[in-house]
């Protein structure tokens, strides 16, 4: 409720709320649903812009390269499969990113040591208010 001076007297606005509230109440779960996975440890978390950049790292993820989250952002996030796997990983990223549905693949990432850990990565196209916003990888170790 908002009150506003009009002439001498008070004008009382009711504005419905609803839609706010159900807006934070998803972003408490989507934190929720973060913090769950980063305490699991074999579920890794990236979300990427339209571009295929890195814009968001979990640790879960973080773990699974052995890098810290300001390392990846700002990556392209199909360098992160090993070479054999990069033509594919773009081809699928490119499909998720242009609108394409959900799609579920295995895959070899490489570790900052060297090291690859065959993973199975999900990936959605991520939709704001405005449209596409970029692409959320959901990755399982499939070594563990």
């Amino acid at each position: 409720m908002k009150t506003r001076p009009l002439n001498r007297f008070n004008m009382l606005s009711l504005i419905d709320i609803t839609n706010e509230v159900h807006h934070h109440r998803l972003a408490d779960v989507k934190e929720s649903i973060l913090s769950a996975m980063s305490a699991h440890h074999d579920i890794g978390y990236l979300r990427i812009s339209l571009r295929g950049l890195i814009d968001r790292a979990e640790a879960g993820f973080c773990a699974m390269v052995g890098l810290p989250a300001d390392r990846l952002i700002g990556l392209q996030v199909a360098n992160l499969f090993g070479k054999s796997e990069r033509p594919k990983m773009r081809e699928e990223i490119e499909q998720v990113l242009s609108g394409g549905a959900a799609r579920s693949v295995e895959s070899l990432i490489l570790t900052n040591s060297g090291t690859e850990v065959l993973v199975k990565a999900g990936m959605a196209s991520l939709q704001g208010a405005y449209g596409a916003e970029g692409a959320i990888l959901l990755f399982t170790n499939r070594n563990a």
